[in-house]
């Protein structure tokens, strides 16, 4: 009998201490409440309790107490532990200290021992998993790892901390986790009666057709049955359990939990804590449900649990609490059924609850799983004021935005670099933050802030006041405030703000009584951002929301300027019912008091909600203020919100100015008259971010009056500018104010990503040139170095792409085939595909250059993860890559060689070549000033012959002139060749006519004559000039021409006695003239009576001529036919001799003077 006893108790201790132990720990120390010195553990758990105060303890079985044990008193700071080996219940209590107390609920062995209890923090094997654990998978990450959170994270998924446990990150992989098993040891189930799964997990997120399951397999992992699939929650839960009794009795069971991201880049899961044993002889429940909320009570109900035979426990704690240590703020039992209700909370407050089974002999569950649950706000009543001077959302408000970072209640970073200061609190006027803001940094749209529902029964005529602060100044559409009210169906605006000074607190107030519901009233703030990217200049608070009574007399609200001119202002405001006599305004100079300082103009309106102010000056700051009249009774209300407004300028600048086209090198625009501008436009082109007031422009000036257009030359391709306009209004209105800026850009839009996976594009290769630019860079432009391409070439391209993880990129191929500087995805993409995702890829594309034209054609490569999925050529955005080439179509086309002069006369030239062997189109020709350049300046003659011709004649040219002569070859495709080598030439001369001689000359005629020019074609020309004159410079006395083949003219009308100079030129046509010849003559009186008598002799003359007259020869001068002094003498004789010796064979004009008489004869010398 003694031998069974022993061999019972022997049993009995290898059962338990087979069992998985648990150790539990509990403060123990003064003031415990019995609550936290209880706990419910499994046979063979130990509790360890810690003297954590500064007296002496004991710990103490009571009576009752199923099994007996004592620690005697030990000293504060003492730490004493006990097995418990017996299930029962075990009352005990601090014998120095009999208040005290708890119990220790031992719940007994059920059905066998755990059989695994894996929590991931014991040694890993070679696979990186616990002893006997396995994974089988298609990933290539090494599927399932062992880690903490930190190990386990990637860029886009992160862990919350569980201690170590086991994950599979597909983030971090993105490859192939369709099929990731991770497989617990092979369990035998031989000994248990049931059988119960718990886990720890995570699966919060999930991408389109992801799952995670788990798996039993009986036959060593060959076939798996599902058991459960894991459904997506947000964080870690604990205490996941699963019902596997149909395996109880087996001895080689396998568990598995499967992760598969159906081939999607998705995120991961987490698994800890997994056991396998005998489910508790005392179940907790589970479907624990918040069924119904107040702002003091709350309804909970959950699921029905077997063992709980005495009902079940239940405890409100605060947010956080642990029920095992911590005092609950409400507790409770439930003997029958399975609802509770907690009552005397607090409003508006969070709270978890917890309930347990209550098993009678088996003690009690452990608790529910946390549920977290929110107190509803009670009805404030009205008056009603909130300071915000928590630095917190206050209570029983709320917020929600649909982007940005919402309402900040402890002081923004306030910019003021528009608006002068940044605000204080306006409750106590000191430096501190407390008043609701938000600063627009980020896209905030849908930024709202909610008020409790207001009971305003108290209230003849509810109104809301509030203060803001609110900078409009630096962009524009300003940022925007909507007051919403909830009508019991959806939000209706009670008013609406986009306005403030930036410099100071401000007033609003809106009546509130067609907003009620019932008694009450619910109200929110809505703040929408501005469109422009500037918008964080306006940044914006609010302060002092107050629900108070209406005065008597209600000033207007919502007051807004609706047009200004430079010496007008136009205003309105929303109708009061209160203003029985109508609305005074005024206007005040910028910053002063309306009800200290004298107004600038004023008025009054009787009927009616707008107002004109008249008399302003031009570009000025005024504010405008109205105010309710109200009548005898009532009086007169405050005065408005300040509205800040400005004058237009007497000048106003140009609007709606546009970039109508843009070229490699210029650029057009456009802009609206502007009436005012009487002398036209001022225009400049800056650096792109320079100021037009401040800094120099690369390129200005400016279009008259009614001129609204320009382009702009000279730009540098590919480069960003900014272009500004002015009026200007004359001498008394001056210059505008520059333009708002025009961006531009010349060439291709500009494509270069914000970032890169990996290093990117490494080596390119087109055709067979390698690029590349040894650098981790978005954009590469490689346009410097065309590469030659020939006509219908089929181009190869490879790519050698980094993507760092191995990211899945799409790309695509540009070439700009007709030159428009835009890359069309229509016509002009020639090669598209997307990568295979791994870390290093080689792209490679082919493609036909389908360009017929020779010359220079742009391409653009452009990669990218997402950003690509629909081509853009002009990508900036994330993840990508982009580079420039230029591709160059060789057509060959040789010049025509051996180019000479076949004929030239003085205003015609012919010309002759060798013909080119890639002549297809004929030539082309010029004839330039000698000297200029056929590339650069404009031609005398230009022309064309056709095909297969290779003479040309030029005409029209001006004779005795040198000029240049080229041809150039035109070939297929449209390619032309280089400009041949320059040939020479010069046309033929105009002569001058010779032998210009007076033939008569009387008082008032002169009768000249020439011997004709061997090139005339059309005339003479002659001009008569006063003596010493030019013939350029000065009027003629007279001038005219002859027709072809005359050569004398006849002169009348002229003053005797006067000297002349006559010119005359040749005229060969076409404007080609030759020379002017001076013959210097004079008018003469003529006596018939004075040369009676006179003689010369001989004639043609050798040596000597003797001339004899009957009165005294004054002067005797000899000319020759060019009209040139030979010699001249005075022989005051009647008988001269003249040396003929030494002049030159020809013919003479000698010209013999007698007082005023002239006689001219001619001589040939021999």
């Amino acid at each position: 009998m003694k031998k069974i006893t022993y061999l019972l108790l022997f049993l009995i201790l290898i059962s338990w201490q087979g069992i998985a132990q648990t150790t539990h720990t509990i403060n123990w120390q003064t003031g415990i409440s019995n609550a936290n010195a209880s706990l419910t553990i499994d046979v063979g758990d130990t509790v360890e309790w810690i003297f954590t105060d500064a007296v002496p303890h004991s710990v103490t079985s009571d009576a009752g107490s199923t099994e007996t044990f004592d620690s005697t008193t030990l000293p504060a700071g003492s730490t004493w532990s006990y097995t418990f080996t017996v299930a029962g219940s075990n009352p005990y209590f601090c014998a120095v200290h009999p208040s005290m107390q708890g119990t220790i609920t031992v719940n007994p062995v059920s059905g066998g021992s755990t059989v695994l209890d894996e929590d991931f923090e014991g040694a890993v094997g070679a696979n990186g998993l616990p002893a006997g654990w396995t994974e089988t998978g298609l990933s290539t990450d090494g599927i399932w790892s062992v880690g903490n959170a930190a190990a386990a994270s990637s860029i886009y998924f992160t862990y919350p901390g569980h201690t170590n446990f086991a994950y599979s990150n597909d983030d971090s992989c993105d490859c192939d986790k369709s099929a990731d098993r991770l497989i617990t040891p092979a369990l035998d189930l031989s000994s248990l009666t049931a059988v119960e799964l718990s886990y720890a997990v995570l699966f919060s997120d999930i991408v389109v057709g992801e799952t995670l399951t788990v798996e039993v397999s009986t036959d060593g992992g060959t076939t798996w049955t599902v058991e459960q699939s894991i459904s997506v929650q947000a964080g870690w839960r604990d205490n996941q359990t699963l019902d596997l009794s149909a395996y109880a009795g087996q001895s080689n069971v396998m568990i598995s939990f499967l992760f598969n991201d159906a081939t999607n880049w998705a995120y991961g899961v987490g698994i800890d804590d997994v056991k396998v044993g005998p489910p508790p002889a005392c179940i907790t429940p589970a479907n624990v449900q918040n069924t119904a909320v107040t702002a003091t009570t709350a309804d909970f109900s959950w699921d029905a649990e077997a063992t709980a035979t005495s009902g079940y426990n239940w405890v409100v704690m605060a947010d956080g609490d642990d029920p095992l240590l911590d005092t609950p703020v409400a507790s409770g039992s439930v003997a029958t059924g399975i609802t509770a209700q907690a009552t005397g909370l607090t409003s508006a407050t969070d709270y978890d609850f917890y309930v347990q089974s209550d098993c009678g002999t088996n003690g009690t569950s452990d608790w529910s799983l946390k549920l977290d649950f929110t107190t509803a706000c009670t009805t404030f009543t009205a008056p009603f004021l909130e300071t915000f001077s928590t630095g917190t959302l206050p209570n029983c408000w709320s917020q929600s935005q649909i982007s940005g970072s919402g309402w900040d209640f402890n002081g923004i970073s306030w910019n003021v670099l528009q608006c002068s200061t940044a605000p204080t609190d306006h409750t106590t006027g000191t430096g501190t933050t407390d008043f609701a803001a938000i600063d627009f940094s980020v896209p905030d749209t849908g930024v709202v802030l909610e008020m409790p529902i207001i009971d305003v029964s108290a209230l003849t005529v509810p109104q809301l006041s509030f203060y803001m602060y609110f900078c409009t100044a630096g962009y524009t559409p300003p940022n925007e405030l909507y007051i919403e009210a909830y009508d019991g169906t959806t939000w209706v605006q009670v008013g609406f703000i986009n306005t403030g000074s930036g410099s100071a607190w401000e007033e609003h107030s809106f009546v509130l009584t067609p907003y009620k519901v019932g008694n009450n009233v619910q109200l929110r703030f809505r703040a929408e951002e501005s469109t422009d990217p500037d918008r964080y200049y306006g940044d914006m608070a609010i302060d002092d929301v107050e629900i108070k009574e209406a005065p008597s007399c209600i000033k207007p609200i919502n007051i807004q300027n609706t047009a200004v001119t430079p010496l007008t202002a136009d205003f309105s405001w929303d109708a009061e019912a209160t203003a029985t006599s109508g609305y005074n305004w005024v206007v005040m100079a910028d910053g002063d008091d309306p009800d200290v300082d004298t107004p600038v103009t004023s008025g009054s309106v009787a009927t009616g909600t707008t107002a004109q102010a008249t008399g302003l000056a031009a570009q000025t700051n005024y504010d405008f203020y109205v105010q309710s009249d109200c009548g005898t009774t009532n009086g007169i209300s405050d005065w408005s919100t300040k509205v800040d407004f400005i004058t237009d300028p007497s000048c106003i600048k140009p609007t709606n100015v546009l970039n109508t086209a843009f070229f490699d090198t210029t650029a057009d625009f456009s802009w609206d008259a502007e009436p005012n501008a009487t002398t036209g436009y001022n225009w400049v082109v800056m650096t792109d971010g320079d100021d037009p007031y401040v800094d120099t422009p690369l390129f200005s000036g400016s279009t008259p009056t009614g001129t609204t257009t320009v382009q702009v030359t000279g730009l540098t391709t590919d480069s960003i500018y900014d272009f500004y306009v002015q009026s200007d209004c004359g001498t008394t209105d001056g210059l505008s104010d520059w333009s708002d800026k025009v961006d531009f850009y010349t060439g291709y839009c500009p494509s270069q990503p914000s970032s890169n996976d990996g290093t990117g594009y490494g080596d390119i290769d087109v055709e067979t040139t390698t690029f590349n630019d040894n650098a981790d860079s978005t954009y590469e432009n490689y346009t410097s170095s065309p590469v030659a391409i020939g006509l219908s070439e089929v181009i190869d391209i490879q790519i050698d792409l980094n993507t760092g993880f191995g990211y899945d990129y799409d790309y695509h191929i540009w070439v700009d085939y007709n030159n428009d500087l835009i890359f069309d995805n229509a016509t002009e993409i020639v090669a598209t595909g997307a990568t295979a995702g791994a870390p290093d890829e080689v792209i490679t594309a082919s493609f036909t250059f389908s360009a017929t034209m020779a010359g220079s054609y742009r391409m653009r490569i452009a990669s990218a993860d997402s950003g690509q999925g629909s081509p853009d050529p002009c990508y900036n955005g994330s993840y990508g890559n982009t580079a420039d080439f230029v591709l160059e179509l060789v057509i060959p086309c040789d010049a025509a060689t051996g180019v000479m002069t076949t004929a030239v006369t003085d205003t015609t030239a012919d010309f002759s070549w060798t013909g080119s062997a890639d002549e297809t189109g004929g030539y082309n020709w010029v004839v330039m000033a000698d000297g200029d350049d056929p590339l650069a300046d404009t031609p005398i003659a230009s022309g064309s012959v056709a095909t297969g011709v290779t003479i040309a004649q030029v005409t029209g040219l001006m004779a005795n002139t040198a000029y240049d002569f080229y041809v150039q070859t035109n070939c297929v495709s449209g390619a032309i060749s280089d400009w041949s080598t320059v040939l020479d030439f010069m046309t033929a001369t105009c002569d001058e006519p010779t032998a210009v001689t007076l033939d008569n000359a009387t008082g008032s005629t002169l009768d000249i004559s020439w011997t004709a020019s061997a090139t005339e074609t059309d005339g003479y020309n002659w001009i008569l000039m006063n003596d010493g004159e030019s013939p350029i410079t000065d009027t003629p006395v007279d001038s005219g021409s002859v027709a072809t083949g005359i050569t004398m003219i006849n002169i009348t009308g002229l003053t005797n006695l006067t000297n002349y100079d006559f010119y005359v030129q040749t005229n060969c046509g076409n404007g080609n003239v030759s020379n002017w010849i001076l013959l210097e003559v004079s008018t003469v009186r003529t006596d018939a009576e004075t040369f009676r008598g006179f003689e010369y002799y001989p004639n043609p003359v050798n040596a000597e001529l003797v001339l004899k007259a009957q009165n005294e020869m004054t002067q005797v001068t000899v000319y020759n036919l060019l009209g040139q002094k030979v010699m001249r003498l005075s022989p005051n004789n009647l008988e001269t001799r003249l040396d003929f010796s030494a002049i030159q064979t020809g013919s003479y004009m000698v010209q013999v003077h007698i007082n005023d008489a002239v006689k001219t004869i001619r001589i040939i010398k021999e």
